[in-house]
């Protein structure tokens, strides 16, 4: 069940636009305006500590609430104001404290510090990625590696598939984490390549049904058709493609 201070956030959206009552995204640079802005105020003003997330996440259009991120907002959000979210903290009121927030900052009330918030996630993100890409590595045994991007086109020239900016790859039997853009989610989705590569050699039936209970879903279905709509280069029917939806359904489960 969905916590008030996150439905009161969905209000919020729908309410200036960014989203519509199903929750589907319908200006996505107001959207992420103000995903960023609950965020930061969740972060700066109750002290959330959001990992580098944000309290919103999308797939396939639609805005999706991090229910754990809430959870946490909201405990936060009690302990502040030393009592539950009850019926009176509206949409209204989140919209004055994000207003009353940046007024102040402009009026000098609040000290304005030159941090770029976003930095600040990345840096943590960054972080949490490099310390689960070393336990995965020595977990399944994979080597993996971080390049440039001038490195990583260097290393897929000879594939027959050029990079196109990707943030990771697993090629050759080593896993590339690319620049530093790089999270948990690309994490947890490359190091699943390797992982189902030897699946599918040691036990294909397995692989295969697998793949096929994954598409069953409406959930596996958006993912199959996200796969063959930006990797046009894979046989629907090959193990790689099959792979990749896999690699993605694991990576949306893990995290």
């Amino acid at each position: 069940m969905a916590c008030k201070v996150q439905i009161n956030s969905i209000n919020y959206l729908q309410k200036e636009g960014a989203i519509d009552q199903t929750n589907k995204i319908v200006d996505q640079e107001l959207f992420n305006n103000l995903n960023d802005k609950l965020t930061a105020l969740a972060e700066m003003k109750y002290g959330l500590d959001a990992y580098g997330e944000k309290l919103f996440t999308t797939r396939l259009s639609k805005a999706l609430p991090n229910d754990i991120l809430f959870e946490n907002f909201q405990d936060k959000f009690n302990q502040k104001a030393g009592q539950p979210m009850i019926k009176e903290t509206s949409v209204a009121q989140i919209e004055n404290t994000l207003m009353e927030d940046d007024q102040a900052v402009r009026n000098g009330f609040i000290p304005s510090i030159d941090i770029n918030i976003e930095d600040l996630n990345n840096q943590r993100v960054q972080q949490l990625a490099e310390v689960l890409s070393e336990r995965l590595a020595r977990g399944l045994d994979v080597q993996y590696q971080n390049v440039t991007q001038e490195q990583a086109a260097d290393i897929l020239k000879n594939r027959g598939v050029n990079y196109n900016g990707e943030p990771g790859f697993y090629y050759a039997g080593t896993v590339y984490l690319v620049g530093e853009n790089i999270n948990p989610r690309t994490v947890v989705h490359e190091f699943a390549h390797p992982l189902l590569q030897a699946l599918r050699l040691k036990n294909k039936i397995l692989f295969n049904n697998l793949y096929e209970q994954a598409i069953a879903t409406e959930e596996g279905q958006g993912i199959k058709y996200y796969v063959a709509t930006n990797y046009p280069e894979l046989d629907q029917n090959s193990s790689l493609f099959k792979e990749e939806v896999l690699a993605y359904a694991l990576q949306l489960k893990a995290i």
